[in-house]
């Protein structure tokens, strides 16, 4: 139990553990105008992709009930363990790709702040959707379902927030102020848990 639970915990404690650490803020952090719809598409691109399958653990877990059998279940489980392995896949891939952005090297500042808060709206957005999946599997799977998963996914998640931190200034900011209300809500769903 105590492994679980600790499994449970990493995914909030490692969010939070990203927007407290300190980013560094080389000269060439900041993104050029035209650099910035290309973030938002590989972003905008990377929400789709992992949409595809949060539904599919969504669908995959409204299927369960209490009547289901150890084969379904279990079925259900092999089936949701692949979507969060390729969701870490896709967000590890998108991680690359906004890192080859800032290999061009640029100083000149975001001009547009608009565009910064789109794309921290996409981030948070993706983040709500896995958590919305890692919620329903764990609330008819049960943690075991997750179990090996779980810290690849976050450190996917913590690489890809911190490469955009580094391009877009006060990235983690803006997605934190827009997910705060989600994890305040998945802290108070913790607290409840037995230890």
């Amino acid at each position: 139990m105590k492994s679980t639970t600790f499994s449970l915990l990493a995914l909030p404690a490692l969010f939070l553990s990203t927007f407290a650490a300190p980013a560094a803020h080389p000269d060439t952090a900041a993104v050029e105008r035209r650099q910035v719809p290309e973030l938002y598409t590989i972003a905008d691109q990377l929400y789709n992709n992992i949409h595809a399958h949060t539904a599919n653990i969504m669908a995959t877990t409204s299927s369960i009930t209490d009547s289901s059998t150890t084969a379904e279940k279990d079925d259900a489980t092999s089936s949701v363990r692949k979507d969060i392995e390729q969701i870490t896949t896709l967000i590890n891939a998108a991680n690359a790709d906004v890192q080859s952005v800032g290999g061009a090297g640029t100083t000149e500042k975001l001009a547009r702040r608009q565009a910064a808060t789109d794309l921290a709206q996409v981030i948070a957005e993706l983040i709500a959707d896995i958590s919305n999946a890692l919620d329903a599997i764990e609330t008819t799977l049960g943690l075991g379902a997750l179990l090996g998963l779980l810290n690849p996914l976050t450190l996917g998640l913590s690489g890809l927030l911190l490469s955009l931190q580094v391009l877009v200034d006060n990235i983690l900011v803006l997605v934190r102020q827009i997910v705060d209300g989600l994890l305040t809500g998945l802290a108070g769903a913790l607290a409840g848990l037995p230890i």
